[in-house]
């Protein structure tokens, strides 16, 4: 089954976004929680999205395309770098059953109403993280790494 088939729509009154994003507290990634949580770098167990909005993602109009969702460890990462899955051990996120997710950059203004910034991609696993949490922990060892990372903001609920 492919996450496209689960989609759990809502209108956010200008498109239709799919939900149950959520927010890990122990590594800090952006994974998706309407399927299985994945594994956290941080623990070795499943995700925790204690203390998590619901974040809801579009597949078209945002700033940027080409997130995907990997179906091994639930991840949002950037698919043109491959990045690194935990499940997997040393291979690529997985693109199989993703669809085509699109995001928005700040460009230096701040977030609005059931918005959130702060949330950058990691150059070493490409996965998406919220930058101002702790648990900042990467599955590529070691703690995740903004360095050519524009500043995305997410719908929340």
């Amino acid at each position: 089954m492919c996450i496209r088939d689960r989609v759990s729509t809502q209108s956010t009154g200008r498109k239709m976004a799919q939900d149950n994003w959520r927010w890990c507290k122990d590594c800090s990634v952006l994974f998706y929680a309407g399927t299985t949580k994945g594994r956290c770098p941080g623990t070795g167990e499943p995700h925790n999205f204690e203390g998590s909005g619901n974040y809801s993602l579009v597949q078209s109009g945002g700033d940027q395309e080409n997130w995907r969702w990997c179906k091994n460890c639930q991840v949002l990462h950037f698919e043109p770098s491959k990045g690194h899955c935990l499940i997997t051990g040393d291979s690529d996120h997985s693109l199989e059953g993703s669809g085509n997710y699109h995001l928005t950059v700040t460009k230096g203004s701040t977030a609005t109403t059931g918005t959130q910034s702060g949330w950058k991609w990691c150059k070493k696993c490409t996965g998406l993280w919220f930058s101002p949490a702790g648990g900042n922990r990467c599955s590529f060892g070691g703690k995740h790494v903004e360095e050519g990372s524009g500043d995305y903001v997410l719908d929340v609920s």
